[in-house]
């Protein structure tokens, strides 16, 4: 580091600028250094000599510049954690960082620090392009210990790398927030962000959220604004990238409470919510179309789901693989010998237990629900186990009839179409979550779930689902 801090305690550094010549057309000192300032403890665990911490530290005001890494907190990014000695009462206010890719990491165990109105700031600015990496940086990267961010901006404008790198993060109310790369949480404390201020994401089909492989940490959003701008990568009705991407970490969580979500498209290919457990107290959503101006409320109140009319998961479905009427659901088209579905438990998630299987071995093959009342609200959040047998599907569809008071149908919509594409870019070879939200027209007081294969035959489709519920 360009300036070490090492066992040092109740001390307040005002002012200081650090900085090498990682501005200069051929820098030749910036290389020398890890990071421009390193606190961290003595730790006899580490080999050390004594346990001496460092803690009761200020750091008030001054620029941290130019080079790849800004503070360090305990030890280096590539290194184990430093060992547990008491690492806290550690403020940062003030401070600018300019023309750095990370601005502050923290890996250290019992580390903690607070910061408030801290410009956190990883642009390139007048940095050399000799050394500059967009795809390592990241505003915060805290990888053990706990950070507070109380006030001041969190703002990368860069595509790769990271927004938020880590775990043991909190957000205050207030705090600006922009940013085009994804937040990524991994294993450790959970991630808290409350009542952030713009939360532009910039024009990119990147995802809000993504989550470590295997992961079991949670994240709660609280008063949060997510928007992508009118003119997202692909424009209104684009893929716009998901705001929880989760696919390989069935035990994730997310919590969402009064979220707000700006000019994304919500469609039955371009999902919201993939992998996880995503739990909705209240979110808004309103899409990208320009011509659809208002905002949709999603506040689940009670599975809708009527479950002595069918079975959502094939619970009660039995395994005769074949045409016949089971667990509520009846072939609707089709011709019998190119129809099978019934239930299977064997791979299932435990979350379900029992899924429907559903093979389309011929064109136009669908089997259906009975009629189901709505619950009175217009917008729904549909969870949908789903695993595509076959890769080479040519297309599955979940779609939803629409009925009026005299249960006379009158309307469809989509909830999820599955494509090899889709298969692909989502692992959907594998069981997936997808929370999908979808809007009921204002005249339908009866549902109706039908699941359907192509119109065309070439492939078929032979998938795996279940409908958690639909509240």
């Amino acid at each position: 580091a360009v300036l070490r801090l090492w066992g040092q305690s109740k001390q307040k550094w005002t002012g200081w600028t650090i900085e090498t010549d990682g501005s200069a057309l051929s820098p030749v000192h910036v290389g020398n250094y890890e990071c421009l300032r390193r606190t961290h403890s003595k730790v006899i665990a580490d080999g050390d000599a004594a346990n001496i911490p460092s803690q009761f530290l200020q750091f008030s005001g001054g620029q941290l510049r130019h080079h790849p890494v800004g503070d360090v907190f305990g030890n280096h990014a590539d290194e184990p954690a430093q060992s547990k000695i008491a690492q806290s009462e550690i403020r940062i206010s003030g401070l600018t960082h300019r023309g750095v890719e990370t601005p502050l990491i923290q890996n250290a165990q019992s580390g903690f620090i607070t910061a408030d109105a801290v410009e956190f700031i990883a642009q390139q600015f007048e940095a050399s392009a000799s050394w500059w990496d967009n795809s390592r940086g990241a505003l915060i990267k805290n990888l053990v210990g706990e950070i507070s961010v109380a006030s001041g901006e969190l703002q990368r404008a860069i595509a790769e790398g990271h927004q938020l790198y880590g775990q043991g993060i909190t957000i205050s109310a207030g705090v600006i927030m922009e940013g085009s790369a994804p937040i990524h949480m991994i294993d450790g404390r959970p991630i808290v962000i409350d009542s952030n201020i713009s939360g532009y994401m910039g024009n990119t089909d990147n995802h809000f959220i993504t989550v470590q492989p295997g992961c079991t940490n949670y994240m709660r959003l609280s008063g949060v604004r997510i928007t992508k701008g009118t003119s997202a990568s692909a424009g209104p009705g684009g893929i716009d990238g998901a705001i929880w991407y989760a696919p390989e970490a069935p035990d994730a969580h997310l919590f969402v409470d009064h979220v707000t979500a700006e000019d994304m498209n919500f469609d039955n290919d371009d999902y919201l919510f993939v992998g996880g457990q995503v739990v909705i107290t209240q979110m808004s959503i309103k899409d990208d179309d320009p011509a659809n101006s208002s905002i949709d409320s999603f506040q689940p109140r009670g599975d809708v789901f009527d479950r002595e009319l069918a079975t959502p998961n094939g619970a009660s479905m039995g395994n005769a693989a074949d045409a016949t009427a089971k667990g509520g659901w009846s072939k609707t088209t089709g011709a019998d010998a190119d129809t099978v579905f019934y239930g299977v438990t064997a791979g299932v998630p435990d979350e379900i237990a029992a899924a429907i299987r559903f093979e389309a071995n011929g064109p136009g093959v669908s089997i259906a629900t009975p009629k189901m009342r709505l619950g009175g609200k217009r917008n729904y959040l549909v969870p949908v186990w789903i695993k595509v047998n076959d890769p080479n599907i040519d297309i599955f569809r979940l779609q939803v009839n629409w009925s009026d008071h005299a249960q006379t149908t009158f309307g469809q919509n989509t909830i999820m179409a599955v494509s090899p594409t889709l298969v692909t870019a989502h692992g959907l070879s594998n069981w997936r979550r997808i929370l999908v939200p979808f809007r009921a027209p204002r005249i339908a007081e009866f549902f109706q779930v039908i699941a359907n294969g192509p119109g065309t035959y070439v492939n078929g489709a032979n998938v795996e689902f279940a409908i958690d519920e639909v509240a």
